[in-house]
């Protein structure tokens, strides 16, 4: 799982690398990003969920959210990205998981 999640993060950090021909498409990826990054810092002490159950529930709201806010972002662009920063995450530790009582 490891290999797989640092493979993605390289694909998003390509991925971002490419918008900087589309500043204003990348500024809204980041604004994005910080925004889900600051929520789920807070949801981090309330959710009890199994890891990979949460880890998966992440990737599909966040590229629903970049979908939904971000112009300018091809098909599957907003899945990618959504995998890659889940990994960079998951590499940094700000998803926690709380054991279930």
């Amino acid at each position: 799982m490891r290999a797989s999640l640092t493979r993605w993060f390289l694909a998003k950090e390509e991925m971002m690398e490419a918008l900087r021909g589309m500043p204003q498409t990348r500024e809204s990826v980041e604004a994005q990003r910080r925004l889900r990054q600051e929520a789920l810092e807070f949801e981090n002490g309330f959710a009890v969920t199994q890891p990979h159950n949460r880890v998966m529930q992440v990737v599909a709201d966040y590229a629903k959210q970049l979908e939904t806010s971000v112009a300018g972002l091809k098909p599957g662009d907003a899945q990618r990205l959504s995998r890659g920063q889940v990994g960079e995450w998951l590499m940094r530790c700000p998803l926690e998981f709380q054991a279930a009582p």
